[in-house]
């Protein structure tokens, strides 16, 4: 194996939506011995601070490494419980095949923005806006749309991400090591952990789940393969610094982008104090001069990773790992899950007035105008029906009817929340719950104006 190995220093956040869409569902997996019915999600967050492309004699691969990890919400056997996992991450690697997919992607938002892509494959946001010549509406302009296009709709997944950096074990360099998701030839869809990670992280880390096809050690044997013990020491210090800085930072789920982008400029100072001239801290003069790269604004950042925006010729996909959907394993997947457009895209049709049939004109309206949403509507006081109590689908066509039938507010509003507190006993986990308790808030203060 021959290879030509550079590191690309470059802070960015890293989001993949579907990890199993990408590759081609190529599992389900299994959950502690039992059968997986049903993948809900299974995305990747990745914050990426190094990037290095090696060359292969077989293919080119892209790796990334800082912190991040894989999350999946999914069922078992046939029932309606939800469970969560997740697995730790400190490097990714995509091969090309996979990463040629990735620039074929449908764009979700049409930014004019070489820096920022979403795509529905992969979401890549670099970390220091300011760091270019954009003026501040394009800065605000850039971070409302991504704000709206990545964290809002994943606010569930991210706040999880920030928690777990701050409290599991398993987010420890020291003592878990590294643990990389791979997509390549050989090892398609591998899950590798370090061999010297601690017994009980290994055990828990070493679990099947969801969407993984397999899960072993020997990161380490992996890495130090690809990459010379100098390349190591800078991708190792680089992870511990990250891990260190995001571990003591509190989150506030309101500015997300602001949380990730105060984490880079943390470690960007970490590197000037660690690496500047007359430093007592003494590194060869190659990871002086490499990690010195990283207080200057990258150059290489032209396609999603820090590589081409294209390859001389277009990677057809590996037919050793044919695609399959999530309908071939048997799951019905609802086409209104698809995101729709960014509204910077959308083609708005203005509608037009016919002015011959405008009968009464806005002065003459004022006294009677009232927002059709405000109006009250006149009810009858009676009695909710019974609460199911078995079924989270049943509990939610159950509030679903009671709205259309026109209840009292106040009664609705009990629903919601009595529908709330059994949902909790029924589900591991659900991204509703707290908007249940906003709701029931809301319908129940609604006769006090």
């Amino acid at each position: 194996m021959t290879m030509q190995n550079r590191i690309y220093p470059h802070s960015k956040l890293l989001f993949i939506p579907s990890w199993g869409k990408l590759l081609g569902y190529p599992t389900l997996g299994i959950y502690r011995n039992r059968k997986i019915t049903n993948i809900s999600t299974d995305p990747v967050v990745f914050l990426s601070n190094l990037e290095i492309t090696a060359q292969t004699d077989n293919e080119t691969r892209h790796y990334v490494f800082g912190i991040g990890y894989y999350y999946t919400k999914f069922q078992i056997d046939d029932t309606e419980k939800y469970i969560i996992d997740f697995r730790r991450l400190t490097g990714l690697c995509i091969s090309d095949f996979v990463y040629q997919l990735m620039l074929d992607s449908k764009e979700v938002s049409l930014i004019q923005d070489p820096d920022v892509v979403l795509k529905e494959t992969i979401y890549k946001v670099p970390l220091e806006l300011n760091n270019t010549k954009r003026t501040e509406n394009q800065i605000s302009f850039l971070k409302g749309i991504i704000s709206r296009e990545l964290f809002v709709p994943n606010k569930e997944i991210f706040t999880e991400f920030t928690t777990l950096m701050q409290h599991d074990p398993t987010f420890n360099f020291d003592s878990s090591g590294h643990s990389v998701l791979m997509a390549t030839r050989e090892n398609f869809n591998t899950f590798f952990i370090s061999k010297g990670a601690e017994a009980s992280l290994q055990e828990k880390l070493l679990q099947p789940t969801a969407g993984l096809t397999y899960a072993t050690t020997g990161a380490d044997f992996v890495l130090k393969k690809e990459f010379s013990a100098p390349e190591l020491d800078i991708i190792n210090s680089q992870i511990s610094s990250l891990e260190q800085i995001y571990r003591n930072m509190s989150y506030n789920p309101a500015s997300p982008f602001t949380y990730f982008e105060t984490g880079a400029l943390q470690l960007r100072a970490i590197v000037f104090q660690k690496f500047s001239k007359g430093s007592s801290m003494a590194y060869s003069t190659k990871l002086d001069v490499t990690l010195a790269r990283i207080l200057e604004p990258s150059e290489l950042s032209v396609g999603i990773l820090s590589t081409p925006e294209t390859y001389a010729e277009s990677i057809p996909w590996d037919p050793n790992h044919p695609r399959k959907t999530l309908e071939s394993w048997g799951i019905s997947r609802d086409q209104h899950s698809l995101r729709p457009m960014a509204l910077t895209e959308q083609k708005i049709k203005r509608t037009e007035i016919d002015m011959k049939n405008y009968k009464r004109g806005p002065t003459e309206q004022a006294t009677e105008y009232q927002l059709e949403n405000k109006k009250n509507p006149t009810v009858v006081s009676r009695k909710l029906p019974p609460m199911p109590k078995k079924s989270v689908k049943k509990i939610l066509l159950h509030l679903q009817q009671i709205i259309h039938d026109t209840y009292e507010m106040k009664l609705i509003g009990e629903a919601f929340g009595e529908a709330r507190d059994i949902i909790k006993k029924l589900a591991f986990h659900t991204d509703f719950v707290w908007e249940m308790s906003t709701i029931a808030n809301a319908f129940e203060r609604a006769d006090l104006g």
